[in-house]
């Protein structure tokens, strides 16, 4: 395992060299100097109960919107709310070395992941600090899927002590975000932010854990461990998922083979609607939506990424569309066209 300076210059290292296309369209997500690309592998302890009021989603949403932050996060969490989409769990907090963790709530569907962790310290937090890392957390499910972890040798022990065949997991390469929604002397409310252009696994549980809580101050450099805290201990937390997330469905339009663009996806979700499309060509989007049936204009949600040779963007489209089929629409510096996506 890394030591914890080592994996603090990682992070930031796998930020800056990260691909992302910055122009008009791409609109700076919060936290966005948190957010790191990392691997996905598809491949723990307190058992909660299942809240069906959404007052602290309500409660999230309202902060974002005093912030005046219009971020693609508050978004898709508006659409969830709407949708109630959202699992507010019950759950008492785990203990270890004065500090208790337990989680608020959470959203998942095939593309995204989002958990609210609430964090709660004997001691008062120091008035500089502003964010946590976790240097050594994993995510499983109830099927032993690794849902996430920022080191592979952390991985391989899970995978030894579980008996499971590493070879046989499939790595998938996501991006993820973290950021504090509200703090107090001895408390902390903080949110994981996961996306993968693949296909997050239907689990009927989530157990996450980690040894270590790094406290970051408010130093431009958070490498300097003079000015963070590091709290050592064990935190083991798992709850059941609620059946709307695990039962899920997802609707697919798609275009096999596009001159320009090659073979475009475009995945309708509980959340968002994702579009993936190839990055065959050097050209600069100057405009993308998406039409229905009906002429109603779906725009992108203010931002597109580059990763490697796919592009990914993300829209606001409803999840019970019924459409035969859509238009994509897309004008770049060398082409303007629309695009028929047929539905699977």
């Amino acid at each position: 395992m890394m030591n914890n300076k080592d994996f603090i210059d990682a992070i930031y290292k796998k930020y800056n060299d990260s691909e992302t296309i910055n122009d008009k369209f791409y609109k700076q997500k919060i936290g966005q100097k948190n957010h790191v690309p990392v691997y996905l592998i598809i491949a723990c302890v307190c058992i909660i109960a299942i809240s069906s009021s959404i007052s602290f989603a309500d409660n999230y949403l309202n902060f974002f919107k005093k912030s005046g932050t219009a971020t693609v996060e508050n978004n898709e969490i508006e659409m969830a709310i709407k949708d109630n989409y959202i699992q507010n769990v019950d759950m008492n907090y785990c203990k270890s070395k004065k500090v208790g963790v337990k989680v608020d709530s959470i959203s998942m569907d095939s593309n995204r992941l989002y958990i609210v962790l609430n964090f709660q310290f004997d001691k008062s937090l120091q008035d500089n600090f502003d964010n946590f890392l976790f240097q050594d957390i994993l995510i499983t499910d109830d099927n032993n899927n690794l849902i996430f972890s920022f080191d592979n040798k952390i991985y391989q022990d899970f995978c030894k002590k579980h008996n499971i065949d590493i070879t046989q997991k499939k790595i998938y390469k996501t991006s993820f975000s973290y950021n504090i929604i509200h703090k107090s002397k001895k408390n902390a409310t903080y949110i994981y932010y996961f996306n993968t252009d693949d296909i997050f696994p239907k689990s009927k549980k989530l157990c996450i854990f980690f040894n270590s809580l790094i406290l970051l101050s408010g130093s431009e450099d958070h490498s300097n461990l003079a000015a963070n805290k590091v709290i050592n201990g064990k935190w083991n937390l798992e709850l059941n998922i609620k059946d709307s997330f695990y039962n899920r469905k997802s609707t697919l339009y798609t275009n096999k083979l596009d001159e320009n663009l090659g073979e475009i996806n475009l995945s309708i979700n509980n959340i968002t609607s994702t579009l993936v499309f190839n990055n065959s060509t050097n050209f600069q989007i100057e405009d993308i939506y998406i039409k229905d049936e009906k002429n109603n204009k779906y725009n992108m949600q203010n931002f597109y990424a580059l990763k490697k040779d796919k592009i990914t963007s993300d829209f606001d489209l409803p999840q019970d569309i019924k459409d035969s089929s859509l238009i994509l629409h897309i004008k770049t510096n060398i082409f303007e066209k629309d695009i028929i996506l047929k539905k699977e």
